[in-house]
């Protein structure tokens, strides 16, 4: 990465969006290989395309879905996965207030059964902790517990207890939880 940032074309751009943009897509492409192909796993799709109307406090007029999984079938949004390459202090809130107005919307659609997972690469136990936290989100998805534990000296006991809970999981476990979904 550090290299790519290098090279006349991304020299202008900040790498933390080059970072988020390359979690997003491999997220994505993750599903798509390995999800329940019964959903199409779309990414920078416009949330007013299935949620007419929404609008996110202080963000653009023009809010977008990292990954929104779609149901075949019924051609309608099952998840919205936030993709959050890191979780930055300043913007902890952004998932649990993405996630009231996904599933605000969802409920007015008569969409019941939408999840929110937010899915990380982050580190930080106490960030974590904050995103965990959040009853809205349904699960927080990690590329690797192993290295978080690690990181943290072992699992704390946050993880421990959301693990317990299924509100933590392992990139791997979201993909095998899409073929539980209805």
């Amino acid at each position: 990465m550090d290299r790519m940032m290098q090279l006349p074309r991304w020299q202008k751009l900040q790498r933390n969006n080059s970072l988020g943009h390359g979690f997003r897509m491999l997220v994505s492409e993750v599903l798509r290989r390995w999800g329940d192909s019964r959903f199409e796993y779309r990414e920078e799709m416009k949330a007013t395309e299935f949620f007419p109307g929404i609008t996110m406090p202080g963000r653009s007029a023009e809010p977008y879905i990292d990954v929104v999984a779609i149901s075949k079938a019924r051609n309608k949004p099952k998840a919205v996965i936030s993709c959050k390459w890191g979780v930055r202090h300043d913007r902890i809130s952004d998932p649990t207030n993405e996630c009231t107005q996904y599933k605000a919307a969802a409920i007015q659609l008569q969409i019941m059964d939408l999840l929110y997972f937010v899915t990380t690469n982050e580190i930080s136990g106490q960030r974590l902790d904050k995103v965990l936290n959040q009853p809205c989100v349904d699960a927080l998805v990690h590329v690797s517990l192993d290295f978080v534990s690690h990181v943290n000296g072992g699992f704390t006991e946050f993880m421990t207890a959301a693990k317990a809970a299924t509100r933590l999981l392992d990139l791997e476990e979201l993909v095998q939880l899409t073929y539980t979904w209805p």
